[in-house]
């Protein structure tokens, strides 16, 4: 099995794994979901990258919690849209869709809404410039089966949600959207297990004014871009609670979102 494959296979073993953690518990928070299935990867794959480091003696193998990293990064999209879907599944029309969907035209046939046209230099046509939202929160037809929902089924977006588990390799490709979502009318979130995010929002860094030089920037890119930054994370949120809020309480906000349409 080749390197690729090796890391697809534990990319999903890790979304099945979570996913049926969340069905067996359903009230379980995401984030003691994921120290759960951390612990059972160690479990399963411990020995697998023994073997893979005994074969391949000229070249370093990485260890069982680079591995981990690795996957969990990789997996973090998927791991969350599982996670919305399981908390908005008691409210009646809302579906949860990847944001990759929505490329093809031929299959969503509102492009104007999470798209942008774009004029280049020396063109007269402009060509259709695709966000790169991760997650999208819809509100479908009725009588329309939530597991069988399809993009030419949704009726309206209710949010969309940008997903990293690293803030800094997210906020700044986000900037471009925020004003367009804005305009639009559609709540813009980020999702995200950032370490000085929710060290931040958890207070458990030295607390900062709120007009000092001194703030993170991550946290005053996210305060412009987002409506909402959600969390992975045990803790509990204690400040910018506006803005900052635990992933497992999003069905509360789309609720919210929901009285606007």
């Amino acid at each position: 099995m080749s390197g690729t494959q090796q890391s697809g296979s534990k990319v999903k073993w890790i979304v099945d794994y979570f996913q049926g953690l969340l069905e067996k518990q359903p009230k379980l928070a995401f984030s003691k979901a994921m120290e759960i299935t951390k612990k059972q990867f160690m479990v399963e794959f411990q020995e697998k990258v023994k073997k893979v480091s005994e074969q391949d003696t000229n070249n370093q193998a990485p260890s069982v919690e680079d591995s981990w990293r690795s996957s969990w990064g990789n997996a973090f999209e998927r791991v969350a849209r599982i996670g919305i879907t399981h908390r908005c599944k008691d409210i009646p029309r809302v579906a949860v869709f990847s944001g990759k969907e929505f490329h093809d035209k031929a299959v969503w046939n509102q492009p104007d809404i999470l798209s942008e046209p774009i004029w280049a230099r020396t063109e007269l046509r402009p060509y259709l410039f695709q966000s790169n939202v991760d997650v999208v929160i819809a509100r479908i037809k009725p009588n329309i089966p939530k597991d069988q929902a399809k993009i030419s089924d949704i009726e309206s977006i209710v949010a969309v949600c940008s997903v990293n588990w690293s803030v800094r390799e997210r906020y700044q490709q986000d900037i471009f959207w925020a004003e367009r979502f804005r305009f639009r009318h559609i709540p813009f979130c980020l999702i995200t297990g950032d370490k000085g995010l929710v060290n931040y929002a958890c207070g458990d860094d030295e607390p900062k004014s709120e007009n000092s030089s001194k703030l993170s920037k991550d946290i005053a890119g996210c305060r412009a871009i987002y409506d909402r930054v959600y969390l992975f994370t045990t803790k509990s949120v204690k400040r910018d609670n506006r803005l900052f809020a635990k992933l497992d309480k999003i069905q509360t906000n789309v609720i919210q979102w929901l009285k606007w349409l």
